[in-house]
């Protein structure tokens, strides 16, 4: 590389970066197959924006449980779902769709359909999450009973009411089949 100078240099490397992103984009199969990768994130009724929100709260509440631990000499761990969400955005960017942190789950259902990807009776999945409760108190009658799978809303709005005790500590919530945890550790 000698000969070159540093902005030849610099001009090169953006270039490369840009025939890689092309090339990415070219083999993700079009604006329509990111669309598809995008829906299993969000909540029905919800935008991509929200679901960032959503799942960067969720991620920031895990930061702080998880104490002040270093990274040392830790393997590369999976990208999350927000940095998911943000490279399918993105690249949903490129191909003109500067609107795509605004449009909600069932326009990016609307728009998969119409594409032809999917069958018209295609059943979209979601981020919506069923969640089961029991009663964790010494004489509520059967210790054991399960009841759900309740949507996030509705469980909300029994804590809200404080049916599972001030601090939800009356019960044990687990997402629906999951493991058995305390309200806090389950539902953000």
């Amino acid at each position: 590389m000698e000969g070159l100078d540093e902005k030849q240099i610099k001009m090169a490397r953006r270039r490369k970066r840009e025939q890689e992103r092309e090339r990415e984009i070219e083999q993700s199969g079009g604006k329509p197959s990111l669309e598809l990768q995008l829906v299993p994130y969000l909540k029905k009724g919800e935008s991509v924006l929200e679901a960032l929100q959503r799942l960067g709260a969720a991620a920031k509440k895990k930061g702080h449980k998880s104490g002040n631990s270093m990274q040392v000499d830790k393997p590369p761990a999976a990208p999350s779902a927000v940095e998911i969400i943000t490279h399918l955005a993105s690249n949903i960017m490129s191909f003109g769709d500067v609107d795509v942190y605004s449009r909600t789950y069932e326009e990016l259902v609307r728009s998969v359909r119409s594409s032809g990807l999917v069958e018209p009776n295609w059943d979209p999945p979601s981020a919506d999450v069923k969640y089961e409760y029991k009663w964790d108190m010494p004489g509520t009658g059967a210790p054991e009973q399960t009841f759900g799978p309740f949507s996030e809303e509705e469980m909300k709005s029994w804590y809200k009411a404080q049916y599972f005790g001030q601090y939800g500590e009356k019960v044990k919530v687990r997402p629906a089949g999951g493991e058995w945890s305390d309200w806090d550790d389950v539902i953000q």
